[in-house]
């Protein structure tokens, strides 16, 4: 049987691990190009915004001309949109009592 203090290092690796292989909705897939990485960043917040995250209240963007004429900001916001929303839904940022 292996002791707590021999298994800790192993348990804090494994923790660290799997923490960072969790990804960040709020940040742009790598290799984004500028377009695409804008786009993402409106669509996130106001996917935050769509799903009623506190301090998002705000926060609905989107550039009207580029959405309609630009593909990759289109693709970036929906794609920015959708999975910030979904984070909201799953994991609702606590806010204290005021």
């Amino acid at each position: 049987m292996i002791s707590l203090a021999a298994a800790l290092p192993m348990i804090v690796t494994s923790a660290v691990w799997a923490a960072g292989s969790i990804p960040n909705p709020a940040v742009p897939p790598r290799g984004a190009t500028a377009a695409l990485r804008d786009g993402y960043n409106d669509g996130c917040l106001s996917g935050y915004n769509g799903a009623g995250r506190e301090g998002f209240q705000t926060r609905f963007t989107r550039d009207g001309a580029r959405y309609a004429s630009n593909g990759a900001y289109r693709t970036g916001w929906n794609n920015g949109y959708a999975a910030c929303f979904e984070d909201q839904l799953r994991a609702p940022l606590m806010v204290p009592s005021r």
